[in-house]
């Protein structure tokens, strides 16, 4: 495809910044630091590599309007990326997988522009792809690693990249900019650090001498105290660069934590906190050296960040104390700049995630909150929004409110909120086919939706809603073999296509669906032997599966899905006491064996089953006592 040129009055652009949405961060300090950053003096009206050196880089371009909803890029990309000089591309798995930026960069090479690509690693590793064992970890988009022909076509020739690295460890943003500075201007590197330096060493000079002599030269004590305040200025600015690189260590940290399900073992509780603790100590630490909106942001950023991670590691305390604070400092942020679109979304996002932390402690407060949260991201518009990552956060929400809204003994609300949930969902695959995490999060969905069918008698439509995730799923599993959310989540849509197929009474698919789950959580248990949670779910598909045989009045068939469930939940118990889903899992499984037995007259073993459903029931059920009293007097 060949790009349109650009209208005569197109405006000229520095660069053309290629990124996925989830590197949106990167780009967007790329593009302010590129816009604002002076040329030196020394170098301005100097021939670089690309003609004369300008005072100032210009315009930078960044927008991606329109390309969630087109088939190829938007007449307004390809003139933007005829109009611009270099393109930057922010380099990371997410965007070597997406189609558009791999688009970006074909289209602006076929331009003849190739020499003028630059790359900014923000997350991955390079080449990763030679590898077949770390193809995932690839952050270069193949566009970028291949030549590309005059008709736009990728070559099998190799090209030769040398990227900036914002990885933790690597150059840093001061070196990384540097870097696509230079790029972008065609001059080396060392040149420009060594000017950028000279010109550092000028201002502080500069300024030096112009407070000296405000100050009348009359005090050798003063001036030293001026130097003083100069040295700690740059020890400050040294420790703002520090601190990007160090926030961005923890953020990839605990990113690794909250993603390794072997950290999400009960046993790891305490480690988890301290962990957590770590990151909040840093963050706080900073903060009370630093001021400023940027610090402001940065710090509601990092405690979202660590209340997300909180919840999902169940630390429920934790984490509402952390996104209070992160709601608290955008609340300050937005009241000093009410239009600010980002601040409104970040508050927005932050109340829904608060609304998720008080659900999920039962606390009445969160249908309030939830609906705040609803309010927020209808009053911007987020269901018709460009940005996809903003469309998904809406997504969340409508899901997790009618999760709680059904709870709260409204079902038909909570059926609309979550099939509104799941529609922005499928939504967001067609628009960005190549995000996996899209594709993941339709599964959630139909897990929900299928199971408040199933649980208000909507059997027809709980099928219908089960097979898609189950069809999502098992589309979705050959691209992330290794992925546990997903090998869990794609069971999860098993067990309930199995449920809801043996209230219809369509035992045979029934079986065949808990078959499906039960084998890719045996696959997950002997993957991660350390995580209690995957077995604590295969004990459930163990129960299920003799629940099925029940129904059939197949009770000896049933006895040894029971006697697997209880011996599994047991040894969980026994490595972790204070599990209550475990006993809550072991009463049931218990109480749907003693039936069992009663039915085959065992009443001995019967009594021995009901002893447990009641020992171990955390709801304090008194059926299971009277079912307990009934089996003894059969004795």
């Amino acid at each position: 495809m060949a790009l349109k040129p650009p209208p005569q009055n197109a405006p000229a652009f520095c660069a053309f910044i290629s990124y996925s949405h989830t590197d949106e961060r990167h780009a967007a300090w790329l593009q302010k630091a590129l816009e604002r950053w002076k040329v030196p003096r020394r170098l301005v009206g100097a021939e670089g590599r690309f003609g004369p050196i300008p005072e100032r880089l210009g315009k930078v371009f960044l927008d991606r309007d329109e390309l969630p909803s087109a088939s190829s890029l938007s007449d307004e990309i390809q003139a933007a990326l005829a109009a611009s000089e270099t393109l930057v591309v922010i380099c990371s798995p997410a965007a070597a997988r997406s189609r558009w930026v791999n688009e970006e960069i074909r289209s602006f090479k076929a331009l003849g522009k190739a020499q003028r690509v630059l790359a900014m690693i923000v997350a991955g590793e390079p080449w990763a792809s030679d590898r077949p064992e770390q193809a995932d970890e690839e952050c270069f988009p193949e566009a970028l690693r291949y030549a590309v022909d005059a008709a736009g076509a990728l070559t099998p020739e190799r090209t030769e990249l040398i990227a900036a690295d914002l990885r933790p460890g690597k150059d840093g943003k001061q070196a990384a900019l540097l870097k696509i500075v230079a790029g972008i201007l065609g001059v080396g590197f060392d040149t420009l650090r060594q000017r950028e330096a000279q010109r550092r060493q000028r201002r502080l000079v500069a300024v030096a001498a112009a407070a000296i002599a405000g100050m009348g030269v009359t005090s050798l004590l003063a001036a030293s105290a001026w130097f003083a305040r100069l040295e700690a200025d740059a020890q400050r600015a040294q420790a703002e660069a520090n601190f990007d690189l160090a926030r961005d260590a923890v953020d990839r940290y605990l990113t690794r934590v909250a993603d390794n399900p072997e950290l999400k073992t009960s046993g790891l509780t305490t480690l988890r906190r301290q962990l957590l603790e770590t990151a909040r100590e840093f963050y706080q630490d900073f903060a009370s050296r630093q001021a400023g909106e940027e610090i402001t942001a940065e710090l509601a950023h990092a405690h979202h960040r660590l209340a997300n991670i909180s919840r999902v590691m169940g630390d429920l305390d934790v984490a509402e104390a952390e996104v209070r604070l992160a709601i608290e400092q955008t609340e300050q942020l937005l009241a000093r700049a009410p239009q600010d679109a980002l601040h409104a979304f970040n508050l927005a996002n932050m109340t829904s995630e608060l609304g998720l932390v008080l659900a999920n402690q039962g606390k009445p407060e969160a249908d309030a909150t939830y609906a705040a949260a609803l309010a927020q991201m209808e009053a911007l518009d987020l269901g018709n929004s460009d940005d996809l990552f903003h469309r998904s956060a809406l997504a969340s929400l409508l899901d997790n409110y009618g999760q709680w809204i059904e709870k709260q003994g409204r079902p038909a609300e909570a059926e609309r909120r979550m099939r509104e949930g799941l529609r922005l969902r499928q939504a967001l695959v067609l628009a960005d086919p190549d995000n996996l995490a899209y594709q993941g999060l339709v599964i959630y969905s139909t897990i929900n939706l299928s199971a408040l069918y199933g649980r208000t008698g909507q059997l027809e439509a709980g099928r219908d809603t089960a097979r898609l995730g189950v069809e999502q799923g098992e589309a979705l599993l050959p691209r992330q073999p290794d992925n546990p959310e997903t090998r869990i989540s794609l069971s999860a849509a098993y067990e309930n296509l199995g449920g809801i197929e043996m209230l219809l009474e369509d035992y045979e698919a029934s079986a065949a669906a808990y078959d499906r789950s039960r084998e890719l959580k045996v696959a997950l248990v002997m993957d991660h032997p350390a995580v209690l949670d995957y077995r604590l779910k295969l004990a459930g598909t163990y129960t299920n599966l003799g629940e099925l045989a029940s129904r059939q009045a197949k009770h000896e068939d049933a006895l040894p899905w029971y006697d697997q469930s209880t011996e599994l939940l047991r040894w969980i118990i026994g490595r972790s006491p204070d599990m209550a889903l475990a006993r809550y899992y072991l009463s049931y499984t218990c109480g749907w064996q003693g039936r069992a037995l009663d039915a085959l007259q065992r009443h001995a073993q019967a009594v021995d089953a009901w002893q447990c459903a009641v020992d171990n029931d955390p709801t304090g059920d008194a059926s299971l006592v009277e079912a307990l009293e009934a089996a003894r007097r059969r004795l």
